[in-house]
Parts: structure tokens; sequence; C-alpha cells
């Protein structure tokens, strides 16, 4: 039997009916050449995150080689925490005659007087925040 030609209808191109396959991707009956070039596209988008995956594994490697054998993601959390607690209650500000204090809020940043003898004020003015010596 003689194959009749037919126009696929993802690309266009006239193909042998005989050549046509159901493809759950498209959803359709596409030609060969189809079919091909989205396996074609699909091993080279699958090589690309591999790739990428691989990076990732090596730039994590990388930060690890300083930490000792069995740091986790626990570790790097209380390491993080431990960092930012010094940058929290590092009084921060210079001192403005004897009893008051150029500091700034570790929450919002935002520059205020702290008078230390009478401890005014006791939030910031801005947020609320406690005031952290």
């Amino acid at each position: 039997m003689a194959a009749i030609s037919v126009n696929c209808k993802q690309c266009g191109r006239p193909s042998p009916s005989t050549d046509f396959v159901l493809d759950p991707y498209y959803g359709m009956m596409v030609c060969a050449a189809c079919v091909k070039a989205r396996k074609q596209q699909a091993s080279i988008t699958q090589s690309r995150e591999k790739a990428k995956a691989d990076a990732a594994a090596h730039a994590l490697q990388e930060q690890q080689k300083g930490k000792p054998a069995g740091w986790d993601a626990e570790d790097e959390y209380l390491e993080k925490m431990g960092r930012f607690r010094k940058t929290e209650t590092a009084p921060t500000g210079e001192t403005q005659g004897k009893e008051k204090l150029n500091k700034t809020c570790h929450k919002c940043q935002y520059a205020y007087v702290y008078n230390t003898v009478t401890r005014f004020p006791r939030s910031c003015p801005y947020c609320g925040a406690q005031i952290v010596l």
C-alpha cells in the first residue's frame, strides 16, 4: 500500500503517513522529525540541568572544605545566628557627652540618641523594638 503525503500539524512539512507517530507531549500525530527534534531538545535541557546541579554541588563542597566532619545545616544555622547576635548586641554609636550615646536600631537601622543615666528611650522611637545594650 502506498503511503500518502500528509502535512504535519506541528511543523507543517509534508511527510509520508507511515512516518507519523502519536506523541504524548504534543497530544497529536506528528512526523518523526518533530519527535526527534523534541527528544534532542529534552536531552540538551537535561544536560544543562545536570551541569547546574554539578556546579552547585561543587560550590557546596568548596564551602564545606573548612568545616569539620559532621558539619550540617543545623550547625550552619547556629553559626549564622551567632554572628547575628554579635552584631545585634554590640554597642553601636559614639558618645555624645558623658551620658548620651548616638545609637542605631538593630532592627530598622534608625539613628537616635540614648541617655545612659535616665535609660531613655526604652524602645526604638521609630519601630518600637527593644533597645539592646
